[in-house]
């Protein structure tokens, strides 16, 4: 069976709304998590629009990130590749950097923006 990508969103809104809750995980572990899930589930979730609506054939490579956004800034979607790359340079701060500032605000942030591309495609 497909994968839903939005269950990845509703992992990071889940995660959102209860950080805190959690004994043995930090709240910035969660608030990285939130911005990963979230910037996942609108990158794929626009993949495999972009494959079934505007002729995308991914590489299945990390080119298909930055391709990703030519394609929708190309095709009219503007809005859509300001996001995404909003949201891969969120996620790669939170995956890879060893100090990252206002990750409550960036996980908030996020998940709007998130759900803005699930809402226009």
């Amino acid at each position: 069976m497909i994968f839903n990508w939005h269950e990845y969103f509703e992992l990071a809104e889940f995660l959102y709304q209860n950080v805190g809750k959690f004994n043995q995980i930090t709240n910035e572990s969660i608030y990285r998590t939130v911005v990963s899930r979230a910037y996942y589930a609108a990158y794929r979730y626009s993949r495999n629009y972009a494959y079934l609506n505007l002729g995308f054939i991914p590489t299945k490579t990390g080119d298909d990130h930055r391709d990703i956004q030519f394609l929708f800034e190309k095709s009219g979607f503007g809005d859509i590749s300001d996001i995404l790359n909003d949201l891969r340079r969120w996620r790669n701060q939170c995956d890879y950097d060893d100090i990252v500032y206002n990750a409550s605000n960036m996980a908030l942030r996020a998940i709007e923006k998130a759900k803005k591309i699930f809402d226009r495609l």
